[in-house]
C-alpha cells in the first residue's frame, strides 16, 4: 500500500522506569509496581506452556488457573510487605481496604484464555489508583510483557515510557489508515450484537485484531501499533494500569456507558457516539 507509514518494531529492554522530575513523588510506588509485575511475571513464564490446573468462573469462557493465583499471591506478598497501609483490589478475589490514599488494581494475568492456549500475548498489569473523593482515579501504571521482555509504564502527568524511553503516539490517522482491537464480553448473549457493531465498523478500517489482551491492548494503541480499542463489560483491572500509559502517550481513554474506548483524540467522539447510538450492551435474549 503507498502512501502509509509501516509501524516500527517494538523495543525490548529490561531497564528500570525511567521516572520525570515532574512525578519525583511516584518514584517509590513505580519501583514497587515494576517488582511485583517482574516477580509476577517470572512466576507466569516459569508456568507457561506446562500442565495447568483450569477452573470457571462467571462463565465457560471466563477462565483462571493456577498460574493466575500463584502469580497474584506472589503480587500480594510483596505489596503486604512493602505498602501495608494501602488498598488492594486483585482480579482473583485477594482484596482488601486500607488506610492509605492508595490503591493497587493487579491483574496478575491479563490474557488468561492466551496463555493456556500457548499463544505469547499475555502480561502482568499493576495499577495504582489515588482516592478521588468517594472514588478512586488511576494514576500510575505499570505493564509487563514477560514474554518479550517488555516493561510500559506511567504516571499522570508525567508522560508514558516503553523500556525506560518516552513514548508518544504519531500524527493521528484517519479511520481509513486505523487498525481497531477488540474483544468479546464473557456474557455469550451479548456476543452477537458485539459482532454486529463491528461488522459495521471493520469496512471503514484498515484492519482489525483481537489480541486477547485488555492491559496490553492499551499500551500497543500507545506506541502506534493499534489505534483503536473498544470492548464492552471490561473490569477495573483490565484497564487501570493501561488507562495513564494510553493516556500519556496521546490516546483518548474513555468509558461509554460500559464500554471501553481508547482511540486518537481525533477519533474518538464520533466513535463514541456510535457505540452510544448501538448500545453494545444489548443481548440476544
Amino acid at each position: 500500500m503507498t502512501g502509509t507509514a509501516a509501524r516500527g518494531p517494538a523495543t525490548v529492554t529490561g531497564a528500570a522506569p525511567r521516572v520525570p522530575e515532574a512525578a519525583a513523588d511516584a518514584a517509590p510506588a513505580l519501583a514497587v509496581a515494576e517488582r511485583v509485575a517482574r516477580l509476577a511475571g517470572a512466576e507466569l513464564l516459569r508456568r507457561f506452556r506446562g500442565p495447568a490446573r483450569i477452573d470457571v468462573k462467571s462463565s465457560a469462557t471466563d477462565l483462571v488457573s493456577d498460574a493466575d493465583r500463584a502469580a497474584e499471591e506472589v503480587a500480594l506478598t510483596y505489596l503486604r510487605r512493602h505498602r501495608p497501609d494501602d488498598s488492594v483490589l486483585g482480579e482473583e478475589g485477594a482484596s482488601h481496604d486500607g488506610a492509605s490514599a492508595y490503591r493497587w488494581v493487579v491483574d496478575p494475568l491479563d490474557g488468561t484464555v492466551n496463555y493456556l492456549s500457548g499463544i505469547p500475548f499475555w502480561c502482568v498489569s499493576v495499577g495504582c489508583e489515588r482516592r478521588d473523593g468517594d472514588g478512586w482515579k488511576p494514576w500510575l501504571g505499570v505493564i509487563y510483557d514477560p514474554v518479550h521482555d517488555e516493561l510500559f509504564h506511567a504516571v499522570t502527568g508525567a508522560g508514558a515510557y516503553r523500556g525506560g524511553e518516552p513514548m508518544r503516539r504519531g500524527p493521528d490517522p484517519t479511520l481509513a489508515d486505523a487498525v481497531l482491537s477488540t474483544g468479546f464480553a464473557y456474557d455469550l448473549g451479548r456476543r452477537p450484537h458485539q459482532s454486529a457493531f463491528l461488522a459495521g465498523l471493520a469496512p471503514e478500517v484498515r484492519g482489525v485484531r483481537m489480541v486477547g489482551s485488555t492491559a496490553l491492548a492499551l499500551c500497543w494503541i500507545g506506541a502506534g501499533r493499534l489505534d483503536i480499542y473498544v470492548e464492552d463489560h471490561t473490569k477495573r483491572w483490565d484497564y487501570s494500569a493501561g488507562w495513564p500509559i494510553a493516556t500519556e502517550a496521546g490516546v483518548d481513554v474513555r468509558l461509554v456507558g460500559s464500554v471501553l474506548l481508547a482511540a486518537p483524540r481525533t477519533l474518538a467522539d464520533g466513535l463514541a457516539s456510535r457505540i452510544a447510538a448501538h448500545d453494545l450492551r444489548k443481548t440476544t435474549a
